[in-house]
């Protein structure tokens, strides 16, 4: 004998109200439904919303209504059409009849622009109080997903107001990824949210400030005595801070929820970081380029400048041209842009994020790199054109759990910074580094070798 099922979706407001959106008998007609209803609520109802939840009942079954599945802000999968299999057959033949073109495009579409792209320089932040809830928001529906491919976090940041281009996605991912809520695969084009973990401040070694999965039942468990300091111009999520009781566990155990504990503090992990030479050597190298194909541009200090005689293979296959930091660029069969650093004397591409290889470019070219340390505020200040590369500026944030302020001048500082940190991280990188003393006009130029 048939068991009968009956669907049903209900919404549960901030203020934990509940309603009920649909009924039916079929799964399908529920999530279309909900999906109807939610392009035709305003996006201030929209936003008092904490979740939708999809029921399943069986006439059988002495259960009652059992969740299936649970939807949060800004509801992706529901506002995502989902194909009826007559189109889905169909899309399927038109992609097979053009393979090479049809495919390639999607798949471009899907990865243009990642963290390790090029950013954007005529972007600027304008005051927006609701940016650190939309912030939060991200990171919470980012949590319950756990991971996935660039397009839907591209997609999940144009629901939320955060970006409107893969470029503007790619500097949303960075800052998640230096505050140490998210993790990038090399190519950048998959992510996962890293577990809930407990990092002390560098300051403060008996305070820990909360990175990784962040969802209201974790932070449901967290002691009440908590702060929440938001993140400069509000562009990331909110830092939150707590003093964990003493326990033997490992991991921690709050509540119902469990945290890692970062063992190491800023220092220690300032200690094990490669130096840049170590950190060089390490990158992905990329193969099999044909630069025939490629526009070639090098990075100087002033921008790019198009190179029309360097950078080729000559009959032994040497590749001839200057150490730096290379644009290559190409309409067919594809548009692509892709950064890469070449090393001549080793004979090889390598790629990173952005702004290491430009680091990278600034130190081949000899260009200065310097950086400010004052002690009265623990500030380091680093010049925006002499930016660190990815994996040291994570070690400057996440020692207070804060992202750098910008100066008039263009200077990005990072605050809580002790001066051992300081001084374990531009020997590592072979910055000079000048210590402010703010009772005198003059300053003291070490140079750290």
């Amino acid at each position: 004998m048939k068991s009968w099922q009956f669907w049903k979706a209900s919404a549960i407001r901030h203020d934990a109200s509940e309603r009920l959106l649909c009924q039916a008998g079929s799964v399908d007609y529920v999530r279309r439904w909900c999906r109807h209803l939610l392009k035709s609520l305003p996006r201030r109802e929209q936003s008092r919303i904490a979740s939708i939840g999809l029921y399943r009942w069986e006439a059988r079954s002495r259960h009652g209504w059992q969740r299936e599945q649970e939807y949060l802000p800004p509801f992706a999968e529901l506002l995502a059409r989902r194909r009826k299999a007559g189109e889905a057959q169909a899309a399927s033949r038109k992609a097979t009849s053009l393979p090479c073109r049809r495919v390639t495009e999607s798949r471009q579409a899907a990865d243009t622009g990642t963290a390790f792209s090029e950013p954007d320089q005529t972007i600027a932040w304008h005051d927006d109080p609701d940016l650190t809830a939309r912030y939060g928001r991200l990171l919470t529906w980012l949590s319950a997903a756990g991971a996935g491919r660039w397009g839907t976090l591209l997609y999940v940041c144009q629901m939320l107001s955060l970006a409107r281009n893969g470029s503007e996605a790619g500097r949303v991912a960075r800052r998640l990824v230096l505050l140490g809520h998210l993790e990038l695969s090399e190519s950048g084009t998959r992510w996962s949210v890293v577990p809930p973990t407990l990092t002390p401040l560098a300051d403060d070694l008996d305070r820990g400030f909360l990175r990784g999965q962040r969802t209201p039942a974790l932070l449901a468990n967290l002691p009440i005595a908590r702060e929440e300091t938001s993140q400069p111009d509000g562009a990331g999520p909110s830092r939150v801070t707590f003093l964990p009781q003493a326990s033997d566990s490992t991991p921690l155990q709050i509540g119902t929820s469990s945290f890692h504990v970062d063992p190491r503090g800023a220092e220690a992990r300032a200690e094990g970081m490669p130096t840049w030479q170590e950190w060089l050597d390490q990158m992905p190298t990329i193969c099999g380029l044909v630069l025939t194909k490629f526009r070639k541009e090098r990075w100087s200090n002033t921008g790019w400048t198009e190179v029309l005689h360097t950078l080729f293979e000559d009959e032994s296959r040497r590749i001839c041209g200057d150490t730096g930091m290379y644009r290559l660029s190409r309409e067919q069969p594809f548009r692509s842009t892709v950064c890469v650093f070449f090393d001549s004397s080793r004979q090889k591409f390598v790629r990173g994020d952005w702004y290491g290889l430009r680091f990278l470019a600034r130190r081949f070219h000899g260009l200065p790199l310097t950086a400010r340390w004052q002690a009265d505020l623990r500030l380091l200040s680093i010049p925006h054109e002499e930016r660190w590369p990815l994996d040291y500026e994570k070690v400057l944030i996440q020692a207070s759990g804060l992202l750098p302020c910008r100066t008039s001048t263009g200077s990005l500082c990072y605050t809580h910074v002790p001066e051992c940190l300081a001084h374990c991280l531009c020997r590592k990188l072979e910055v000079n580094i000048v210590l402010v003393n703010p009772d005198r006009a003059s300053t003291h130029l070490l140079t750290v070798c």
